[in-house]
């Protein structure tokens, strides 16, 4: 069956499984938003879904750690493809993605968002940075080289970028390469908006502050509005207030 006539498809409060998709009898889907709303959906029941999207701008997926431990998921992530790989049906009209958490979740590895190359158009990512930053893939540990490379081959047309529960370090390391992407390679020309949750350091000192001080300035300087929002150590909950989805 292809559905026409919607333009947004949610799923809200629920956990997913690829059998529940399929009941849907739907093969085809013309819309443009997809969002997954405090639910849980398997690996499986994303991919399926959203393999039959056609024309897919926007996707949100807010998972519930209240649902994930409803459905009794025994998930251990060896074989499955990454969130990366598995909107990389659409990776050529996706403009805006959203990839977070709501409340306590374990890390699910299919919810990687990284390399994103290939995804031209992307204007606007809000995401854990535990996702697109990740300390290991495939259980080979990332550096900041590897970090390096995640930002600095993004969407030149990307206009937000919203982290959450960053590191110290990998805030300053995203504040600075943005500065230089703009001010001396001439990319993201349309970049203008940085929004940061991170952990505080467990020791915070002056100059540590100071630095950071610094590469906010050179970030508004290259006009990057940034917002750092400090959160005591552990993970981000949902106290969560950022740029409104555009």
């Amino acid at each position: 069956m292809t559905l026409l006539s919607l333009d947004e498809l949610i799923f809200s409060d629920m956990s997913l499984t690829q059998p529940k998709i399929r009941n849907l009898g739907v093969d085809t889907l013309h819309i443009d938003t997809l969002r997954f709303l405090r639910c849980y959906a398997t690996p499986a029941a994303v991919s399926s879904i959203v393999t039959a999207c056609r024309y897919l701008e926007t996707f949100e997926y807010t998972v519930s750690g209240v649902q994930y431990y409803k459905s009794h998921d025994t998930y251990i992530g060896n074989k499955d493809l990454p969130m990366v790989d598995q909107l990389g049906h659409n990776d050529l009209v996706l403009k805006k993605i959203t990839i977070n958490s709501m409340d306590f979740v374990p890390k699910l590895d299919f919810l990687r968002m990284s390399p994103l190359p290939r995804y031209w158009v992307l204007e606007y990512l809000d995401v854990e940075t535990r996702y697109l930053l990740p300390d290991k893939v495939n259980g080979m540990p990332q550096d900041r080289v590897d970090h390096s490379i995640v930002i600095m081959t993004m969407s030149n047309l990307l206009q937000t970028l919203i982290l959450r529960d960053c590191s110290w370090d990998k805030m300053l390391l995203v504040m600075n390469l943005f500065v230089k992407a703009k001010t001396i390679g001439g990319m993201y020309p349309d970049f203008t908006t940085l929004f940061v949750s991170y952990r505080k350091p467990m020791t915070e000192n002056s100059s540590a502050l100071a630095k950071l001080r610094k590469l906010a300035s050179a970030c508004e300087a290259a006009g990057i509005n940034v917002v750092t929002k400090a959160k005591e150590t552990g993970w981000l909950k949902k106290s969560r207030k950022a740029p409104a989805r555009r």
